[in-house]
């Protein structure tokens, strides 16, 4: 065995950084697992602003765009809709919007039950919705 560490690619995307970076500090333990506890709004805004790790409090942001979006910062709100455009718009480790909406296409072209159709109108009607939000 080599004295030489691996050296692996810098990630590109923070979903990928979960595991590299460190572990959360001791506060940063604590205030997670307050932000967890707690369901108010204002409450989980004021942890996520004293995360020390930018990490965390990235995705304890986009946690409180996703439960509370009327409530949330317009700086918070900024970057989720950059975020949102972005995994919208182009193609990447998550569903793309084109490639799903051909998907649904095709599963609805192919569909034989009348309950999986109207799931599936309804699935390839919000895609379409989606994605005229970007165009």
């Amino acid at each position: 065995m080599s004295d030489r560490m691996m050296s692996f690619p810098e990630p590109e995307h923070i979903e990928q950084t979960i595991y590299s970076g460190g572990f959360p500090s001791y506060k940063d333990k604590d205030l997670m697992q307050e932000f967890h506890l707690t369901e108010d709004a204002e409450h989980r805004i004021k942890i996520a602003r004293n995360f020390e790790d930018e990490r965390t409090r990235i995705f304890a942001e986009r946690i409180i765009c996703q439960m509370h979006f009327e409530q949330a910062p317009d700086d918070f709100k900024n970057r989720y809709k950059e975020l949102f455009d972005e995994r919208i718009a182009t193609k990447g480790l998550w569903g793309y919007v084109e490639s799903s909406i051909d998907e649904t296409a095709k599963l609805l072209d192919e569909s034989d039950d009348q309950e999986t159709t109207n799931i599936l109108e309804d699935t390839l009607e919000h895609l379409k919705k989606m994605q005229t939000l970007v165009d």
